[in-house]
């Protein structure tokens, strides 16, 4: 069963994910095709950073240029943390599709496919919100520049753009950067909120092979001795799944730690430079004409920094969640059926499990529904400041 399809998909296919199985000129052709790609997006963007850092005086072109520059920015940071980080989540991956974290059965192979659909869905749909706001920006940008000989992104260049070829060149360079960046964010955005969704779902699936074992604990009898004869096959059954359920768990806490250390500190940066941009954002709506495309622009950009962020931290306080009700699920179990060695084990599992499984961005903010609040709130503050100042 395939993981994560949507987002391994689009990352091979920019050039940042080689197939495992490829070797000898196959390899070779790929990773000069990731060269080709690398130098496109990075030569953008250190192109604009030089405009920018010239146009530092004049605060509203400082800004409008910003916009563009974070973005990919953040994207260069993402396929740098993929490339560096490529074995870790390889290793994620073979985490997941072996024992004892694997679907052993019908149920837990729907529980997984139920949980994949999600991710592949919300792939979709994000993937759709992203494109369509690139597509309308790169399409106003074709009406509007081109006419007029105009770059799609301010930048400097050690050459002149004034004849045709050098212009077009440029000006395709950019948007195939632009495009890229976007993909780039795209994959990278569902690639985290999607291994915090299969972190979810290994907990249903530990749920359900908890739920198997009220169905071969021997029934009650009316002593108290009942426990001292309990039937051989049916304690050694217990006692295994019991043991399988123990690795289970703390297999779920080494993929989310895993998961964590791979990808907090671009997180980080991604909530560094989320917040800026909002912030930019509003800013620049203030001073533009309302529903002209520039306008337009600024609200499509917004309205993607704002999806962005929420699903890293919905998902984020989803798995906390979903770690802390594993401690309702257990104590809802038939313990009077129990053996004693199964009620230490779940004893166990119930006190890791008050130190619940948290993704963090930098290992300083928990991605959660009250970080969004609060990276929402600081980027209120930050744009009343800038506005009072200008």
């Amino acid at each position: 069963m395939e993981l994560l399809k949507v987002s391994f998909t689009i990352l091979q296919l920019l050039g940042f994910w080689r197939p495992v199985t490829w070797s000898g000129w196959k390899m070779w052709l790929y990773n000069f095709y990731t060269i080709l790609v690398i130098f496109t997006l990075y030569s953008v963007t250190i192109s604009q950073l030089i405009e920018l850092l010239r146009s530092i005086d004049d605060a509203q072109e400082f800004i409008k240029n910003s916009l563009i520059l974070l973005t990919t920015t953040n994207a260069c940071a993402k396929v740098a943390n993929i490339l560096q980080k490529r074995s870790d989540i390889l290793k994620l991956i073979e985490i997941l599709q072996s024992e004892p974290c694997c679907p052993c059965n019908d149920i837990e192979y729907n529980i997984q496919k139920q949980f994949n659909y999600i991710i592949s869905r919300n792939s979709l749909w994000y993937t759709i919100l992203i494109e369509t706001s690139v597509l309308c920006v790169n399409i106003g940008s074709i009406l509007t520049d081109t006419p007029r000989r105009q770059l799609a992104f301010k930048a400097w260049l050690p050459y002149k753009t004034n004849t045709e070829l050098s212009y077009w060149l440029t000006y395709i360079q950019q948007i195939l950067a632009a495009t890229t960046g976007s993909f780039i964010n795209i994959s990278y955005d569902t690639l985290i909120p999607g291994c915090m969704m299969l972190t979810c779902a290994q907990f249903e699936i530990l749920k359900c092979r908890f739920k198997a074992l009220s169905e071969i604990s021997p029934s009650v009898v009316d002593d108290k001795t009942w426990i001292n004869n309990l039937d051989g096959e049916k304690y050694e059954f217990e006692r295994k799944i019991i043991a399988n359920c123990v690795k289970h768990h703390l297999q779920i806490f080494r993929f989310a730690k895993l998961s964590n250390a791979t990808f907090t500190i671009t997180i980080f940066f991604q909530f560094s430079v989320s917040m800026v941009i909002i912030c930019a954002s509003v800013y620049g709506l203030s001073n533009v004409v309302p529903f002209t495309p520039e306008f337009t622009s600024i609200i499509l950009y917004l309205i993607c920094m704002l999806v962005q962020i929420f699903i890293f931290c919905f998902y984020g306080d989803r798995v906390t969640n979903k770690s802390i009700n594993l401690q309702k699920d257990i104590y809802q179990l038939d313990w009077i059926t129990y053996n004693t060695a199964t009620r230490k084990s779940l004893l166990t599992i119930m006190t890791r499990s008050l130190r619940p499984i948290q993704f963090s961005s930098g290992h300083m903010v928990v991605l959660s529904l009250n970080s969004f609040k609060g990276l929402i709130q600081l980027s209120y503050s930050a744009y009343n400041v800038l506005k009072q100042s200008s």
